[in-house]
Formats: structure tokens, sequence, C-alpha cells
């Protein structure tokens, strides 16, 4: 969003003839229309400066990882794609000219590139939000329905869902370049926010608000959706673990009117490998094993999102907090309007960040651009199987202790199970 406007010390500038008229310029800050000290405007141009490299750089990565990583062209991949691109628009259009503004403490670039700019900035940020907005959607439905996720994600639906954020986010930004703002918005050659207290409200609350709520309430939903459906999991392991107990077989004992039960444990019956009944206990027990992959990835990624979105929360709330009081209730004080008009920005490189800290697969795509395709000796990981080779020189599973290796797995699937619930 565009920044608050900055007052000059000792500097006059009168655009109307083209001129620029320089007053009490002893300083080469004060020529330069620097309110800071030269070496403080050199740092807070550095910083700026690697706020922009770091946010078009990250995103150009994040990118090229979706389109060229075979693992991540998934229809969640195209919502990481329209993210990244917001804010790799964001990064090239609105950043270096907000840092250029903060710098010179004035626009040098006239009252249509003003107008523009500020229109670019919130149609950019407004997409990033919707998009994260989405991407929680997306990934209410993993965790709720995480086998016919595909079904309902489509990738028809992916296009229209993002033709609708680029639509919705054009439709809240444009309102300004067709005469709904401040009179005041361009003048002595200060770009200033749009005050105009209908916009505020609409832009404010179109932009953040209604998204931020959606998103807390799906996660409240998801976060409530993985209790439930790690609990049926527990359960349903637990009955396919109970099925295949040693039996029990139940004696009646009559002595005249009194009837006495009594129970004795069977042996396990000795059972071929291709009998029917072990066989379907290692299908359903396969499917129950399905399920909890299935369900662990999905809570991964939502964990991944959940964690952007938190960062979200954190970056953009002080200004969308500020903005509105600042326009139309008191005067907030100026650097913590520009201290939360950048931690907004901000935002926009720690996306890449996340997505290389808590994504596998983004972390490796990320790690084989920046070497250049180098592989480093790594060879994909095979789980290992025991078998053994036939007469006609093809592999067949050893059958042998198919109870033990049954109970093996039911152990390793409840480790898992208890893993997702701790976490």
């Amino acid at each position: 969003m565009a920044g608050l406007p900055l007052e000059l010390d000792n500097f006059t500038l009168d655009d109307n003839n083209g001129t620029w008229n320089v007053t009490e310029a002893d300083h080469p800050s004060q020529i330069l229309g620097l309110r800071m000290s030269l070496p403080a405007s050199l740092l807070v141009g550095a910083v700026l400066s690697c706020i922009c490299i770091l946010t078009i750089a990250g995103n150009v990565l994040v990118v090229l990882a979706v389109c060229l990583e075979r693992s991540l062209r998934t229809n969640i991949g195209y919502f990481y794609i329209n993210l990244a691109a917001a804010d790799l628009l964001l990064g090239c259009l609105v950043l270096p000219f907000s840092a250029t503004r903060e710098l010179l403490n004035y626009w040098p670039f006239g009252e249509a590139l003003c107008e523009l700019w500020a229109a670019v900035d919130v149609l950019c940020c407004t997409a990033s939000i919707f998009s994260l907005c989405v991407i929680s959607l997306d990934r209410y439905i993993g965790v709720t329905r995480p086998l016919h996720h595909n079904m309902i994600v489509t990738k028809r639906r992916v296009v229209l869902i993002l033709f609708a954020v680029w639509a919705t986010s054009a439709a809240i930004s444009v309102g300004p370049l067709f005469g709904w703002k401040h009179p005041k918005s361009y003048q002595n050659m200060q770009c200033n926010i749009n005050s105009s207290p209908s916009y505020i409200i609409f832009s404010v609350v179109g932009s953040f608000y209604v998204p931020a709520f959606v998103v807390l309430y799906v996660y409240r939903q998801v976060y409530r959706a993985a209790v439930r459906e790690t609990s049926k999991l527990m359960i349903t392991l637990k009955a396919q673990e109970d099925r295949n107990q040693t039996p029990v077989e139940s004696v009646r004992i009559h002595r005249g009117k009194a009837s006495v039960t009594a129970e004795k444990r069977l042996s396990p019956p000795r059972l071929s490998p291709n009998s029917s009944k072990p066989r379907m206990a290692r299908e359903a027990l396969s499917s129950v094993k399905n399920r909890i992959e299935k369900f662990t990835k999905e809570k991964k990624a939502a964990k991944t999102v959940g964690i952007i979105v938190g960062v979200f929360l954190v970056c953009w709330l002080p200004f969308f907090v500020m903005y509105p009081i600042d326009s139309m209730i008191a005067k907030v004080p100026e650097l913590l309007i520009t201290m939360a008009f950048w931690l907004g920005y901000c935002n926009s490189f720690l996306n890449p960040i996340i997505y290389a800290c808590s994504n596998g697969h983004f972390r490796r795509a990320f790690r084989r651009f920046l070497l250049c395709g180098k592989r480093q000796g790594r060879f994909p990981t095979m789980r290992t199987e025991d078998y053994t080779l036939s007469s006609r020189s093809s592999f067949r599973r050893v059958h042998s202790s198919c109870s033990s290796r049954d109970g093996s797995r039911r152990q390793q699937l409840k480790i898992q199970l208890q893993e997702l619930t701790v976490s």
C-alpha cells in the first residue's frame, strides 16, 4: 500500500514550470531532498534495496521451482505461482518507486505515474492476500477430504479461481483511477496516500479484514478436522489390530440348571501366504497406511501454509490498523506509519524463505537452482524389501513371518499417528 507523504526540510520544489527551486541548502543531504544525514540515508537505501532484491530473486525462484520441479506441479502449485507472481510484480513495479520516494521524501515521477503506482500497489498487495486466502481454503479441502482433493480442486476450477482473485483485486484497486480519491492525493510533488474515507473503508475491509477473517476461520476448521481425522485413523487402526488378535473360543458347560462359560485361547492357525484372510488383512492395513500417508502429506502442507498465514498477519496487521486511524481519526507518528508500511512489504520476500525452510520439495528445487543443477552425488532413497530370485529370473516377496510383519507395520502406523497427534 502506498506510504504516507513526508515533509521536506529546507527544500522547496515547484514543478509547475518544470523548475526546481532549492533554498537554504547548506548540506548535501538537503540538496538531495533528504531529511536524514547522508550516512543514514545510505544505510536506509541499502536496507530498502535488499528488500527489493530479495523479493524479486526469491519469488523468481518460487516460480522456477514450481514450473521445473515435477513434484510441485500440482493444483496447489499453481496457487503458489499466483502468490509468487503477485509478490514479484510488487517487487518489480512498486518497491523501487517506494524506496525512491522514501529516500528523497518527494515524488519525482509526476502525477500520472503516482496514480498508476498507487493502483498497482493496491492490486499486487490485494492479489497476494487473496492468494493466501485461496491457498488456505485448498488446504482445508486437502485435510478434510484428502482422497478426493484432486477431484474437487480441478485445473479448470483453479483457473477460474485465479481469474476471480485478480478480477476482485483489480476492482478494489482501480477506484482512485476513476476519481474515487481525495483531491489532494498529489500535491507539491508529494504522492500522498488516498485519504478518501469511503475508499479507505472499502479498500481496508475488502483487501485485508474480510480475507483475514476467512483465513482464520478456515484454519480453525483445518485444525479441528485434523484432530478428527487423526482420531478416526487411530480407531480404524485399533479395530484392524483387534481383528488380528488371537481368537478366543467360548465353551458353555451345562450342569443342571447352572451354566458356566469358559474361554480358551486358541493357537493362531497356520495359514499359507496365499490364504485369503491374511491377504485381506494386509489389504486393509495397506488401505489404512495409504490414508495415513495422504493425510500426513496434506497436514504438512497445511502447516506450511499456516506459517505463511501467520507471518502475513504479523506483517500486514499493523499497517491496516494504523492506515484508517491516521486518515480518519488521529495522526499516527510518521515513523510508525513508515515502519508498518515497509513491514507489510517484507511479507513478499519472507514467503520464499518459509517455503525453503518448511517444504522439502521447494528446498531441493532451490538447492538445485542455486548449485547450477549439481546433485552432489545424491541418489533417491529406495525402500528395501526382502526379495528372492526365482528360476524365471524374477523377484518374489518372501512371505515368511506374515503376522509379525503386519504387526510391525501396525506399530509403525501407530507411531506415525501419535506423531501427527502431537504435532
